[in-house]
Order: structure tokens, then sequence, then C-alpha cells
């Protein structure tokens, strides 16, 4: 508990006057950990969007299976296939494109 105080005391009062170099480090660990913090909601919520987007696929593909057309095995292995295929060729045109960018 000592610790926290003295890290505290320690910031609110510079050693020399117009030193502020306490004040700097304790605003970029601030900067850094709230960086981190932000970097994981936003993989948080692309992964949330991700797999709604699954599932809106899925239900898209079951519907139409079930009550609009029937797909057979081949129509079901070819939903299959999209769903599997359809990410990672975006994936791969977009690592392409930022290989050649850099």
């Amino acid at each position: 508990m000592s610790s926290i105080h003295s890290t505290t005391k320690s910031l609110r009062s510079p050693v020399a006057p117009g030193d502020s170099a306490g004040y700097d480090r304790f605003i970029d660990q601030q900067v850094e950990k709230t960086g981190t913090q932000v970097k994981l909601v936003d993989v948080g919520s692309s992964l949330a969007v991700l797999g709604g987007g699954v599932l809106s696929y899925l239900l898209a593909v079951t519907v139409t299976d079930h009550w609009i057309v029937s797909l057979g095995t081949g129509g079901r292995w070819a939903a299959l296939v999209l769903l599997a295929g359809g990410p990672a060729g975006i994936w791969r045109d977009l690592s392409c494109r930022c290989c050649l960018a850099a």
C-alpha cells in the first residue's frame, strides 16, 4: 500500500521545479495501457461481427435448404466450401495488396 502512495506522491511533486519527467512517464504508461485496451476491444468487436456473419450465412443456407429448395448433399458441400473459401479468398487478396503496397 505504501508503494502506491509513494508513487502517487512522487508524481504529484516533481524533483525540481519545471521537471515533468515523472508526469511524462505516467502519461506514457497510461496511453500505452489505453492503447492496448482499445486494440483488445477492436479485436473482440471484429470477432463478434465475424460470428454474426457466419451465423447469418448458416441461417440463410438452412432456410433455403429446408423451405425453398432442397440443396441435397452437393449443395450443402458447396455452401460449406463457400463459407470456408470466401473469407480465405478475401484474406488472401487483402494480404497480397498489403504486401504489394509495402
